[in-house]
């Protein structure tokens, strides 16, 4: 994780401030790292999920279209965090979820530009964005189990596992 933070210091040496935004939909543990590492006179911070309303992150009550209506308040992001639970999606235990194809949908989009193509760097942080076929500490049950339990249908749960720990 440092040497994630440590490349985008060479923002720092700018006299205007960046835009370091985040997704956080599930931990806050990945901002809090890059807040510790980037000094707050060179980086201002804005958390997504918090620019509109009525997401709900209590009772879990999050329109499905937040994303569009974070992507017309017109939010310059230089750097772009993702963050939260991956298989296949980003979900976690606000009840927000963004799906990849929403994702490279509105990259296409001009009214999400100035948060997907103006993002000097982007980070995706999940649990399995980077996982591998190789064993784990939990069973593929055990992995639905999770899924389910973070409100992932179970059909969809056994789809996501059969990926992760299947042959293919």
């Amino acid at each position: 994780m440092i040497l994630l933070i440590l490349s985008i210091l060479s923002f720092s040496f700018a006299t205007e401030k960046y835009n370091v935004c985040s997704i956080t939909i599930n931990s806050d543990d990945e901002i809090k790292a890059f807040k510790r590492h980037l000094n707050p006179k060179d980086f201002n911070f804005v958390e997504l999920t918090d620019v509109i309303d009525p997401i709900d992150k209590a009772r879990k009550q999050v329109p499905t279209d937040w994303f569009e209506k974070v992507c017309e308040k017109d939010i310059r992001c230089d750097v772009l965090l993702i963050s939260g639970h991956f298989g296949g999606d980003f979900f976690g235990d606000s009840g927000i979820k963004l799906p990849l194809e929403k994702l490279e949908e509105m990259s296409c989009s001009h009214k999400c530009q100035n948060i997907l193509n103006s993002a000097q760097e982007v980070f995706l942080l999940g649990c399995n964005t980077l996982a591998t076929k190789e064993a784990d500490h939990r069973t593929p049950e055990e992995y639905i189990d999770v899924l389910v339990t973070d409100g992932i249908d179970r059909t969809q749960a056994e789809r996501i596992a059969q990926a992760r720990y299947g042959a293919l």
